[in-house]
C-alpha cells in the first residue's frame, strides 16, 4: 500500500542519513517501477502496448511479501539503464 511504502522510505532515508549519507529533501511518491520503455519506441509498439493494458487493465495480482529490500543506482545509457545493487536488507515484520 501506499502507507507501507511511505513507512518504508522514511524508516530508510532515516538509516542511511544516519551513517552519513546525505539525501536532498523531496516529496516522496510511493510507487514501484514495473517496466521501462525506450522514448523512440515506435508507433506499431505503442499500440500494441495500448491494446495489452487495455486488454489486461482489469487483472489482479496476489498479494506478495518481500524480505528483502535492494537499494540499486540506476546507469542510463542508449542501450538501456544498467543496474548495480549498492546495498540490501533484511525486513522485519
Amino acid at each position: 500500500s501506499g502507507e507501507g511504502l511511505e513507512h518504508l522510505h522514511d524508516k530508510l532515508a532515516h538509516l542511511v542519513r544516519e551513517v552519513g549519507i546525505a539525501l536532498p529533501r523531496s516529496r516522496f511518491r510511493p510507487h514501484v517501477t514495473l517496466a521501462r520503455f525506450a522514448k523512440d519506441m515506435g508507433a506499431r509498439d505503442q499500440t500494441r502496448l495500448g491494446e495489452f493494458l487495455a486488454l489486461n487493465a482489469l487483472v489482479r495480482l496476489p498479494r506478495a511479501r518481500a524480505d528483502t529490500v535492494t537499494l540499486y543506482r540506476s546507469h542510463l545509457r542508449e542501450d538501456g539503464p544498467i543496474y548495480e545493487a549498492l546495498a540490501e536488507a533484511e525486513l522485519s515484520g
